[in-house]
């Protein structure tokens, strides 16, 4: 995979998780998109990606 294409959707991902955390009311639900959540920013932080910050 392209190197831009990867770093874009680790970006995608970590967007879309912290969007669902904004709407999800689960508890189970709401801790595994936490840790799905902080498996892509680990990803970002070792491919050297930016980490945006909301």
């Amino acid at each position: 995979m392209d190197p831009s294409t990867a770093r874009f959707i680790r970006r995608e991902n970590v967007r879309h998780y912290r969007q669902l955390l904004e709407t999800l009311t689960d508890e189970v639900g709401r801790q595994k998109i936490l840790q799905l959540l902080a498996e892509e920013v680990k990803k970002q932080i070792a491919a050297g990606d930016p980490i945006e910050e909301d």
